[in-house]
């Protein structure tokens, strides 16, 4: 009975996962997507960086959705034609989020048997996860080889733990930060060596066919476009943007402060957490306060960032047991995963009006992109609720439109305050201030030194 029972937990909400979340994905996203789809096709696979506007990932992500959507088109171009006709376009989307939907239940499995239930749980119900499963993004399965990479460092496999980072770090760069980890809890030059190349190999037998191809398209579309972009979203650093209501000029150096902050903090928290080798608590704990801490200082933060570190953190709040711990890591997701899009987008798309989108520094029709991210079975209802707020609530969506500016850096703030609080937390227990103080006393001696010079 316990098998079934196993069985069901895990089973349940896969299913449930499978038969709704087709039902959507981000039309503002999935569109630059169908450009890599189409360069492929047109011109070769290699040229998706230089003859696209935009593909800020690296290689194994265009990769993916290429191959996913191309399977999904020509199984589709084999169905009957009643078929075709009734769910194609449904039909393709359920397809193309099989590898993501994959990924996100391979990593609750993982969880539930090295965690239980008590931690799984979190997972396969939590809010981020069915975020960005409804909108797709690559990242469940950037984080599921990054939890596994991990864990194979928590387990001595030092060289497998190298290769599953790296695989992660082929899709997007986050599983980067946790690679100094390693060099923490290995020993030996040569073991420190064979990680690093471990790491590295992943990376670059995707990277080195664009590269060598085109170099220059490359390191533009994949560093270039991070590195010139403006604050976005949750960031801190987009509170002055919204504050001056956009204004862009003058505000070219919010590109850029977030390193020299984030690298010194980064530094700090290194050198003075408490890591111990093959201790599961110190390596999650570690890695939830660095990744806090880049969400926290990046100047890009999207709601669906989150699930980067949400593995760890449910990880951390089962570890506490209080409910107190719980109420503050939900309210913080459902604040930055539904409030913030939610308060940007409705209001706009009940109102008909358009939205500031900060990656490209343009204004764009919210209506357009809220029922483009629908499958045409539910953009009717999607449609019919818009109406009815036109109808029903106008003034109030017509007062959040207008004041967005104040609400949204409001909402920022208590949403990164709610972060800070998360991540002091775990430090407290963790960091050793004695270490710290240390550090402090010779950078002040230093600047000292070098002053009186």
């Amino acid at each position: 009975m316990s098998r079934v029972s196993d069985y069901l937990k895990i089973v349940v909400p896969s299913i449930l996962l499978a038969t709704t979340t087709w039902i959507a994905w981000n039309y503002y996203d999935i569109r630059y997507f169908i450009q890599w789809v189409n360069v492929a096709e047109r011109e070769g696979i290699l040229k998706i960086y230089s003859e696209t506007p935009k593909c800020g990932y690296m290689p194994l992500a265009p990769l993916l959705f290429i191959v996913s959507y191309l399977i999904a088109k020509n199984i589709i171009t084999l169905a009957p034609l009643v078929m075709k006709s009734i769910l194609s376009f449904d039909y393709l989307i359920f397809i193309v989020k099989i590898p993501l939907l994959v990924a996100t239940v391979a990593t609750g499995y993982i969880l539930y048997r090295r965690e239980g239930w008590s931690v799984a749980k979190w997972w396969f119900y939590g809010i981020p996860v069915w975020l960005v499963a409804f909108t797709y993004q690559f990242d469940p399965i950037m984080v599921f080889f990054m939890l596994l990479g991990v864990y194979c460092l928590i387990d001595g496999r030092y060289r497998l733990g190298g290769v599953f980072i790296g695989i992660g770090a082929a899709f997007k760069f986050i599983p980067l930060l946790v690679v100094p980890l390693g060099y923490r809890v290995l020993k030996g030059n040569r073991e420190r060596i064979e990680y690093t190349f471990f790491v590295i190999l992943p990376i670059l037998v995707t990277s080195l066919p664009f590269l060598l191809f085109d170099v220059r398209a490359f390191i533009s579309k994949v560093f270039g476009f991070h590195i010139s972009r403006y604050p976005q979203m949750l960031s801190i650093f987009n509170i002055p943007q919204l504050l001056t209501n956009y204004n862009l000029a003058g505000l070219e150096w919010l590109n850029t402060i977030w390193v020299p902050l984030f690298l010194t903090l980064y530094c700090i928290i290194y050198f003075t957490f408490d890591i111990k080798s093959n201790d599961k608590n110190s390596f999650f704990l570690y890695i939830s306060s660095i990744i806090l801490l880049f969400l926290l200082f990046s100047k890009v933060q999207n709601p669906n960032y989150i699930l980067w570190v949400y593995p760890f953190l449910i990880y951390w709040m089962t570890l506490k047991g209080r409910m107190i711990f719980k109420v503050l890591l939900l309210v913080t997701v459902v604040l930055g995963t539904l409030g913030y899009p939610t308060l940007l987008y409705f209001p706009a798309a009940v109102l008909n009006r358009p939205v500031f989108i900060e990656e490209d520094a343009a204004w764009y029709n919210a209506r357009n992109l809220l029922l483009n991210s629908f499958t045409s079975s539910v953009r009717v209802l999607v449609i019919k609720t818009i109406e009815w707020f036109n109808i029903n609530a106008r003034k109030q969506m017509v007062w959040l439109y207008t004041n967005f500016n104040i609400i949204g850096a409001l909402t920022i703030a208590l949403y990164n305050g709610l972060l800070f609080t998360i991540l002091y937390l775990i430090l407290k227990e963790y960091i050793s201030w004695d270490r710290i103080e240390s550090y402090i006393k010779k950078l002040m001696t230093t600047i000292k030194v070098n002053t009186n010079r």
